[in-house]
């Protein structure tokens, strides 16, 4: 599969909320392999572990994943 060269430069936003690890994780995985430039994921109020596995996430690919906590927005 040849990938566009575009997609480098492309940021996916991510909301993920309550026990949703399952789902972002396989998410967070295809992305990265497709080289996704940024991905942007927004936790909105994720429960303990899908808080920590988020965060796991984004401190093995600092330049690429970036966490907002929309819980703690105002």
């Amino acid at each position: 599969m040849k990938t566009d060269r575009r997609i480098n430069k492309t940021a996916v936003v991510l909301i993920t909320y309550g026990s949703r690890y399952f789902y972002f994780s396989k998410l967070i995985e295809r992305l990265l392999s497709m080289g996704i430039g940024f991905i942007i994921a927004v936790d909105n109020n994720s429960n303990l572990d899908s808080k920590k596995a988020l965060l796991k996430y984004s401190l093995g690919n600092k330049s690429k994943i970036y966490i907002i906590e929309a819980s703690e927005q105002k």
